[in-house]
């Protein structure tokens, strides 16, 4: 007859859930086998007595006596229909409690965001599910970062104000105090400049916007929209392009010198391609001077006029617009 409720199974789990659930199912068999050992001749032996049939009565309790081998078994049946019906609001109570516990947790750990992220250096707004740092902070971790289905934002300005900042950095002895929204991944890199960006290699310099170096050693962007790849030593100035050899330089808009060897050891700009468009491509000491002018390979070549080609050779060189010299020797 007791008040079974959820509210009466404890405020926690563990040993007050054990003993709350163990005292309920002893209750319910004690009921039980109280209420089969109590038959239906109690009422009948009152009004014997009453009477005075105790003769009866005596006969009524000897027979209830040779019944206690039927009364046992059904006693033991409704123990087991009690114990298991205790067992399932149990097995409900704990259920309640896990849910409220995971309630409790969950409010304890934003309880406990709130406290860490409203202190310096952190700032934290509610709802927002951001939490900043106070400006001029540094934040240093030991270990991995990962990030599952999201993205690393580095968010800055080409402006004088932001130099130095919103850069990534990969590698060691790498210089990006003068770098905006530029990549460096390498060691002993440098950029000085927005939007610029090295990608390996060790030495490597760009003093300009938006140019780009992959790989190489000691190569220089001198220039915006300057691009070089491998190499030693070369340069590449505005919108020109040095892919790979030795000291090679490219100066003019959309010039270009791809490879080239046998360079002298003095760091002398032996093959350069100056003008617009123009184009060297291997060989050795060989310079395009005018605009669309191209070289393919050789050695000490010069291509000094508009259009002109040499095609290889030693000392050739081109002075008439479109001229073309194919090899040989001057």
């Amino acid at each position: 007859s007791s008040n079974l409720g959820p509210n009466h199974c404890g405020s926690s789990l563990g040993s007050e859930l054990h003993r709350c659930c163990a005292s309920r199912i002893a209750v319910s068999l004690n009921l039980a086998m109280r209420a089969v050992a109590t038959t239906e001749a109690e009422p009948l032996n009152d009004m014997l007595s009453e009477h005075g049939h105790a003769h009866l009565r005596d006969e009524l309790v000897a027979e209830a006596s040779n019944n206690r081998h039927i009364r046992l078994p059904m006693a033991l049946v409704m123990g087991a229909v009690a114990v298991l019906a205790m067992s399932l609001f149990c097995s409900a109570c704990a259920l309640l409690q896990i849910s409220k516990l995971q309630q409790e947790v969950e409010e304890l750990k934003q309880h406990n965001l709130r406290q860490l992220t409203q202190s310096a250096p952190f700032k934290y707004s509610a709802g927002s599910n951001l939490v900043t740092l106070g400006q001029g902070v540094a934040f240093r971790v030991s270990g991995d970062i990962i990030v599952d289905d999201g993205n690393i934002l580095l968010q800055g300005q080409c402006e004088d104000s932001g130099q130095g900042k919103g850069n990534l950095i990969i590698g060691h002895d790498n210089t990006y105090a003068s770098a905006q929204s530029s990549v460096i991944v390498g060691q002993k890199n440098t950029i000085s400049g927005c939007g610029s960006v090295v990608a390996g290699g060790t030495g490597n310099n760009i003093d300009a916007d938006f140019a780009a170096i992959v790989a190489g050693q000691d190569n220089k962007a001198l220039g915006d929209y300057a691009a070089l790849v491998g190499g030693y030593r070369n340069k590449a100035y505005a919108r020109a392009g040095v892919f790979g050899g030795y000291v090679n330089t490219a100066f003019g808009d959309h010039s270009v010198v791809s490879g080239g060897h046998n360079n002298t050891a003095n760091n002398t700009e032996t093959i350069k391609a100056e003008q617009n468009a123009a184009a060297v491509f291997g060989g050795h000491d060989n310079i395009a001077r005018g605009r669309m002018a191209a070289i393919f390979g050789g050695q000490s070549n010069l291509a000094s006029v508009n259009e002109a080609t040499v095609a290889g050779g030693y000392a050739n060189s081109v002075f008439k617009n479109g001229g073309a010299v194919f090899g040989g020797a001057r």
